[in-house]
């Protein structure tokens, strides 16, 4: 113990110690994820944006910035941190690496927050470790690079708290420059950072309640931040004719037209499949997936299961579930024979699922005030702003904001509240230091358990409805580099037949079409089409591409010869097409056949 404890005391000597040291904890992060690869919406989201900057002129550029995306998300500092990679090296590799070093320079600044608030080094370090730990709360934004904005937003949002605080001890003008800055960067990023505001405007009402700061001091502050939301409100009415537009659009939506949205997507889209209702006589019924769906209605059931959600994924116990899916799939595999068997059985197991997620919803919502109480007595007062921002968040996200897989601000306050109960703990005697030990010891076990099997588990449970692990990740990435690279150049009409496997594998035409335009982007950028929208919108490019255009098309065979009799039954000889074939093993070939 007196090793740990000389170890301990030489890591919180120095500043860049510290650093080094939440480096090295965050290393199996970097190792086990940062081949991952493209995925899904990066194809679109990433590949077709760095394609566009490649031949749109300066202006068009900067309007692309600027601009509101889909849905009313005014985002300029995320495209514009993805044009800053792109100039750098736009690989998915880097691209990742750049984002948990964010998340790790979160952790540093959580350091040095608690730091200063509490002058404690030591609950400073537990304080950034558990956050760095805090994977299943993390993890989507940072193994899924067009999430990054999530990671990136969290780590320029607490840069933000750190000048506030600064300020509230300092009074220096130049922070509430600082202040603005950082708050406005956090909510150009992506809306999560919005919450940002509340955090900060916790923290300040503390400060005012122990007459650490007057209302002046508080009127800066507050003339800091509207400036920085003011900036936000202008550029959406300058571009979209009124202010906020997505927040009305989110708070205003119809729980019956959700329902239906999320019903038209599981029937229709590729993300979808298999994802029937859990009774087959209830076409409304929602599955656990969909009840996780940024377009879930904001119900009593979706409500209670989002909570029991969250606090597992604060001690990331996330993994459960997506061990249990291993289980059932091997089960059924094994001693179910027959379809509509498998269907039956999953249709049952759905419907427990959901029940054990109420349950613990419905326990953690009685258990609040207990919980509540006994945290309150083992935290330093200086952690209350902490532990309120922490619940204050939590509502935010399971209520308001309805997004608990980009809950990534959450992790920084559950990680102080959590490592002050631990220190305090296992500061006191007897039984009290065992609880406190036996708290960190599960903690860091579950965080164990993540790494020890490569974010598998992980994987499994962030990449739903595909269930993936990360072999299968690295599997599509590279099986859509290969049906791109059989093709061999840019294509403005290409087939793709390909079996369908369920659960793990499913082929997509506007992800093809993303990648193969950027693939073979000299060709591209020669064309009628790149002129065409050279000096259109973003908006307009993507939508066009991914949804309209049906470059590459895809069609479910379970046979080659079927595939031919496809092309022949539908296809003139003399029309020029690229017909690619995907078997069962994923190997890719193209297709050979006679009229």
């Amino acid at each position: 113990m007196s090793q740990l404890n000389t170890i301990i005391d030489l890591v919180i000597s120095r500043n860049r110690f510290v650093l080094i040291f939440l480096l090295f904890v965050n290393l199996p992060l970097i190792i086990f994820t940062l081949d991952t690869g493209w995925w899904g919406d990066d194809f679109g989201v990433l590949n077709l944006y760095f394609t566009k900057l490649s031949f749109s002129p300066f202006s068009r550029i900067v309007l692309d910035l600027l601009e509101p995306k889909s849905d009313g998300h005014f985002t300029p500092v995320y495209y514009l941190f993805n044009t800053l990679i792109y100039k750098i090296y736009p690989s998915p590799q880097f691209f990742h690496l750049i984002i948990v070093l964010c998340h790790i320079g979160t952790a540093y600044m959580i350091f040095l927050i608690i730091k200063h608030t509490h002058e404690n080094r030591r609950l400073a370090l537990l304080s950034g470790v558990l956050f760095s730990l805090s994977y299943c709360v993390c993890f989507k934004a940072l193994a899924w690079n067009c999430f990054h904005s999530h990671v990136t937003n969290t780590f320029t949002g607490v840069v933000a708290l750190y000048y506030a605080l600064k300020y509230f001890g300092h009074k220096r003008k130049l922070y509430l420059f600082y202040i603005f800055l950082f708050v406005l960067l956090t909510i150009l990023n992506y809306e999560s950072g919005f919450v940002f505001l509340v955090i900060i405007g916790i923290f300040a009402l503390f400060e005012l309640l122990k007459r650490r700061i007057n209302i002046q001091t508080l009127l800066g502050l507050i003339l800091a931040m509207v400036v920085a939301i003011s900036v936000y409100g202008l550029g959406t009415y300058c571009f979209m004719g009124k202010a906020f537009p997505i927040f009305f659009g989110r708070t205003l939506q119809n729980t019956d037209q959700q329902i239906e949205k999320l019903i038209q997507m599981r029937e229709q889209g590729p993300d979808y499949v298999d994802q029937a209702a859990d009774d087959s006589n209830d076409k409304k019924s929602l599955v656990i997936n969909e009840m996780r769906s940024t377009y879930a209605p904001r119900t009593l059931s979706v409500l209670v299961i989002r909570t029991g959600d969250l606090m597992m994924k604060i001690v990331n116990l996330s993994i459960v579930g997506s061990r249990f899916k291993s289980y059932f799939k091997s089960y059924m595999q094994d001693n179910l024979t027959t379809a509509h068997e498998r269907q039956l059985f999953k249709q049952k197991i759905k419907r427990i699922a959901k029940y054990i997620f109420a349950a613990i919803g419905v326990s953690v919502l009685i258990a609040i005030p207990f919980l509540i109480y006994f945290i309150i007595r083992n935290i330093r007062v200086e952690t209350y702003p902490y532990f309120c921002a922490f619940i204050a968040l939590f509502i935010v996200f399971v209520v308001v904001f309805n997004r608990i897989d980009i809950a990534n601000s959450v992790a920084i306050f559950s990680s102080v509240f959590l490592a002050d109960v631990i220190i305090r703990l296992v500061g006191r005697e007897k039984y009290f230091k065992k609880i406190g030990l036996v708290l960190l010891s599960f903690l860091l076990f579950m965080a164990s358990v993540n790494i020890l099997n490569g974010f598998n588990d992980i994987y499994v449970a962030t990449y739903a409805p595909t269930y993936a692990p990360k072999k299968y990740l690295r599997l599509h990435h590279r099986v859509y580099q290969d049906i791109n690279r059989t093709i061999g150049h840019y294509t403005e009409n290409a087939i793709v037949f390909h079996p369908f496997v369920k659960n793990q594998y499913w082929i997509w035409g506007g992800d093809l079409t993303s990648l193969n335009i950027t693939m073979f982007q000299e060709e591209f950028v020669k064309t009628e089409l790149a002129k065409e929208y050279s000096g259109r919108s973003w908006n307009d490019f993507s939508e066009y591409l991914t949804y309209k255009a049906n470059r590459i098309r895809t069609v479910t065979v379970n046979s080659e010869a079927e595939a031919a009799k496809y092309v022949i039954d539908n296809f003139k000889a003399d029309e020029v097409i690229d017909h690619i074939y995907v078997d069962k093993g994923l190997d890719v070939k193209r297709l050979q056949f006679k009229y």
